[in-house]
């Protein structure tokens, strides 16, 4: 099995005090866009070389991938919606992993209950 490094990127600080929309809509503050190209200069600095970047379509989300990939010189390939599903195998033994497969929620509908 090839190697298989997975890194999570948690989307920076989105915390705004008076925020009276969904939070699903908040974007990055500015410290939170700072806090991210800082972790992503952190990155590219110890040698992190992704092929790809997957990301949530949540503004927050996104706007830490597009951060993340102006860094790391890589495609942001897919903005996941809600109800994506992802397998990956992991031996944790071996510290390995495989990617299984990838859906998105047009992918998934099979006709059966929904």
């Amino acid at each position: 099995m090839a190697k298989l490094d997975l890194f999570f990127l948690r989307h920076g600080l989105a915390d705004w005090p008076n925020w009276k929309e969904s939070d699903d809509d908040q974007p990055l503050s500015d410290e939170g866009k700072s806090e991210t190209h800082g972790v992503a200069s952190f990155l590219v600095d110890v040698g992190v070389k992704p092929q790809k970047i997957l990301t949530s379509s949540l503004p927050r989300a996104s706007q830490t991938a597009d951060i993340a990939r102006q860094h790391l010189r890589v495609p942001v390939d897919v903005k996941l919606k809600k109800s994506g599903v992802a397998r990956i195998a992991l031996d944790r033994g071996k510290m390995t992993g495989q990617l299984r497969w990838l859906l998105t929620p047009g992918l998934c509908q099979s006709g059966g209950a929904k």
